[in-house]
């Protein structure tokens, strides 16, 4: 048999620091560059394996590129980046998109959320002052993205979970609904994994 896919590339196909110096220092850019091929979609989206648990699939397939623009309809996301200071929509973009993949990649390797660490390691390469700007810009932005996440999960799981109160975890008709809901849980213990590593308040990851 085939053995199931690793969620990321080797440690020697990762870029180094001194690798991630070189490509971001001095650069005013949200998203560093010698990461890109870690928080790649290409990377990131290899995690249907039997490894996984089902509610963990299931909330791995809510989870594309579209989530992106979805969370970009949200008024609240916009509005946060606005009072961040973040005008250019190529960089909301990219902020919202990196922390959907840190989520992604922090589901598949069991709520272990390193890989938002690295991303914001980068901008310690930055000038003192841009790089506490860039930092407090971009987890404003970026947990504002998944707290929106967060909160249509939890009222998922809520919603669910008062239907099935009293039913039978043996009733197959209630299956579907079951795997809604333990899908809703995956995704909010993920995003608390993440949350818990971006830098609020001068909190380094």
């Amino acid at each position: 048999a085939t053995p199931p896919p690793a969620s990321a590339p080797a440690a020697s196909a990762l870029p180094s620091s001194s690798d991630a110096s070189d490509s971001y220092a001095g650069k005013p850019q949200f998203v560093d560059p010698a990461l890109r091929n870690v928080t790649s979609w290409d990377v990131v989206n290899i995690a249907a394996s039997s490894t996984l648990s089902v509610s963990k699939l299931d909330a791995l397939g809510n989870l594309n590129k579209d989530t992106v623009y979805e969370l970009l309809d949200s008024g609240v996301v916009l509005d946060v980046a606005t009072d961040a200071g973040v005008s250019d929509m190529s960089d909301i973009v990219s902020i919202v998109d990196e922390h959907v993949r840190c989520l992604y990649d922090a589901i598949v390797n069991d709520n272990d959320a390193t890989l938002t660490t690295r991303c914001y390691e980068a901008l310690e390469k930055l000038p003192p002052l841009l790089g506490s700007q860039q930092r407090a810009a971009k987890a404003a932005l970026g947990g504002a993205a998944l707290e929106e996440m967060r909160e249509e999960a939890e009222m998922k799981r809520s919603i669910i979970d008062e239907a099935l109160d009293g039913v039978s975890e043996s009733d197959d008709s209630t299956l579907e609904a079951r795997r809604e809901r333990d899908a809703a849980v995956a995704i909010i213990d993920g995003i608390d994994a993440v949350l818990a590593r971006l830098p609020f308040e001068g909190k380094m990851p």
